[in-house]
């Protein structure tokens, strides 16, 4: 009786002390944790480190997210992009993969939203559907492409909750950059293209390319947020995760002043070769001869707006060349749009032959048909010479007021006013369509997007076909097989592939040629290099997104590129953004989005067999290496 008389007691005794409950698979106690503070729940993480309640974490997060959109164009607060990790590190501590992945999804939402809502307006004007699906579709893609944010999150907060002795500092930026490089985009973006106007930061691209920027972004921030961290909590100073930062930090900047000082000294001894880049300020529906609301013009109309368009640009190329002497001119992606009545030479073609790949034949004069010419549009494929107009420009008229040119053209033979070259005698790259020839009748003609370098007679230097090609923009997948996707997208092009790269040769300038989306994609530029150019020109045509900030982000994405191959790329636009490039990354000069005009450079030719154009992305690879190593061993872990 007296031993069940204690029994009570003892039960009392033993219930007065707090209980830990212990989570299956988990390392966190409801044990409180003294160094708390405002904001923070009980429950502790042994690892990872004190978990933040739902709210301060996502409004962390979402900061997280706010610093990274806030450091691309037109914000331009780079610095701002230092914090993102750090907060976004905060949000995701302590908790386990699903907690830390939704509060992801916050972060990479916010992020990816700033930079890509003008795709609202991209499907309202080509696929035809009303603003409110628009958006939802908007919403729906930009949640997609949040997911890589999430992954990071979750991963990061598994494994140092499941291993403690492995630093945030380690895990989340080796997690973001691995999860960022392997995560498919349709327009691969990365948190270091925000870090541009900090030279001496992006100079590491050319050994490890743009992942390796943001691993350096990640790891920093990660290390500042531990540093917070751990001072409002009054813990010991978390000296490894800051000496880790502060080592790369610091590596990166020395390299970087080493690196600018060398390539601005062979910059300097390079011979120089002189581009002038024309921008006719054409908007996607006058390019297309269509109404600003897309509705069809009349034959009239149609006729009279190419003719204007085409005007803006020889008129432009005539003040680049009396005002400078350019040793090339560049046109934008398809910015030549003729009138069909376009005369070319095939090689091997005999006189007097037939109009091909055309409509609306005008009688060709004797005398250019003695010479070979056939009226073809697009260009075809084998094609050898273009026809260079024999008439003047109009004095009455100018690029930034055609009109009055068109009244004076009048009495213009039309071949003569369809020729590219006309006005100005330099040689030109110019942006049109090209096609195979001899297509047989009732056959599908195989179209190309194409730059075509011209010599000062209209002979072909070079012929490059687009490559890669933007999904939805300039073909539909699956169009065959499913029919129905050409009425939702009745504006999506119906462009081939091309197979290059290639390389334009004009004195000692060895032109290394990209169209429009190829200029995001690092890969491109590896096998480019193995052709030896020592130039970069890009056409290219941003009209489509109107005055939205996404010419100003793809300008600034492609901009890496000059540092990854040492070379100058010049880059020419329809509507804007056109700019000269350095091989540091600095941006020499740059067109607006209104009104015509033109820039002129002396480009060095330069180039290095940098250690990213020999062996890409290494650096990632063994970044998505350890995340998968770190994946498996979670989900392989037990406990004892």
């Amino acid at each position: 009786m007296r031993a069940v008389m204690q029994q009570p007691g003892s039960f009392m005794k033993k219930t007065a002390q707090p209980h830990k409950r212990t989570v299956p698979g988990d390392h966190r106690t409801d044990t409180p944790d003294k160094g708390g503070g405002p904001g923070f729940q009980t429950v502790t993480d042994k690892g990872g480190g004190p978990m933040l309640k739902t709210v301060p974490a996502v409004l962390l997060s979402a900061a997280g997210g706010l610093m990274i959109l806030l450091s691309f164009p037109r914000f331009d607060q780079s610095w701002l992009a230092w914090g993102a990790a750090g907060c976004m590190m905060a949000a995701f501590r302590g908790r386990r993969f699903g907690g830390a992945f939704g509060i992801g999804m916050v972060a990479g939402f916010i992020g990816n939203m700033g930079g890509f809502y003008w795709i609202s307006n991209l499907l309202v004007d080509f696929a035809h559907i009303p603003l409110w699906a628009a958006w939802i579709v908007t919403c729906l893609l930009v949640a997609y492409q949040g997911i890589y944010y999430a992954l990071a999150a979750g991963l990061s907060a598994a494994v140092t909750t499941k291993f403690p002795k492995v630093p945030w500092v380690l895990a989340f930026p080796v997690s973001y950059t691995a999860f960022e490089f392997v995560f498919p985009l349709i327009f691969p973006w990365y948190a270091a293209n925000g870090q541009q106007p900090i030279i001496h930061v992006i100079q590491i691209a050319d050994i490890a390319g743009a992942p390796a920027i943001s691993f350096l972004l990640m790891t920093v921030g990660t290390a500042a947020g531990e540093v917070v961290i751990q001072v409002v909590k009054k813990r010991p100073f978390p000296i490894l995760s800051t000496a880790v930062a502060a080592v790369l930090l610091t590596s990166t900047l020395i390299y970087g002043a080493v690196r600018i000082h060398t390539v601005d000294e062979r910059v300097a001894a390079a011979p120089k070769f002189r581009i002038g880049m024309v921008e006719p300020d054409v908007g996607i529906w006058e390019k297309e001869a269509k109404h600003p609301d897309g509705s069809p013009m009349t034959n009239r109309e149609r006729f009279d707006l190419r003719s204007q368009n085409l005007l803006k640009l020889q008129y432009l190329s005539r003040a680049v060349e009396l005002e400078h002497a350019p040793d090339l001119i560049v046109w934008p992606e398809t910015s030549y749009q003729p009138n069909r009545q376009v005369l070319v030479r095939r090689r091997n073609s005999a006189p007097g032959g037939e109009a091909t790949g055309t409509t609306g034949a005008v009688a060709i004069p004797p005398e250019l048909q003695a010479e070979g010419f056939i009226q073809a549009w697009p260009f075809p494929t084998d094609m050898e010479r273009a026809f260079v107009s024999r008439s003047p420009l109009p004095a009455q008229g100018s690029f930034k007021d055609p009109l009055p040119a068109l009244k004076a053209d009048s009495d213009t033979p039309i071949f003569d006013r369809n020729a590219a070259i006309r006005g100005f005698s330099t040689p030109v790259i110019i942006g049109a369509s090209s096609r195979l020839p001899d297509t047989a009748p009732g056959q599908t003609p195989v179209k190309y997007n194409t730059a075509v370098m011209l010599d000062r007679d209209g002979s072909v230097i070079g012929m490059y076909r687009k490559t890669l090609l933007l999904v939805f923009g300039e073909y539909l997948p699956f169009e065959r097989t499913f029919p129905f996707l050409r009425k939702w997208l009745p504006e999506a092009g119906r462009w081939s592939p091309g197979d290059g790269p290639r390389v334009f040769e004009l004195g000692q300038a060895r032109i290394g040629i990209s169209i429009c989306y190829e200029d995001l994609l690092a890969p491109f530029h590896w096998k480019m290099s193995e052709l030896d150019p020592n130039v970069i020109v890009n056409i290219t045509n941003d009209a489509w997104f109107g005055r939205t900030r996404e010419p100003w982000l793809h300008l600034q994405l492609a901009e890496l590129r000059s540092v990854e191959t040492r070379m100058f790329m010049a880059r020419a636009t329809n509507t804007g953004v056109s700019a000269f490039v350095d091989p540091v990354g600095r941006r020499l000069a740059h067109t607006s989005m209104d009104d015509p005009e033109y820039l002129v450079a002396d480009v060095a030719l330069t180039r290095e067999d940098t250690l990213y154009m020999r062996f890409g992305d290494w650096f990632a690879w063994a970044c998505a290496a350890f995340v998968l190593a770190m994946a498996a061993a979670c989900v392989t872990w037990r406990r004892d």
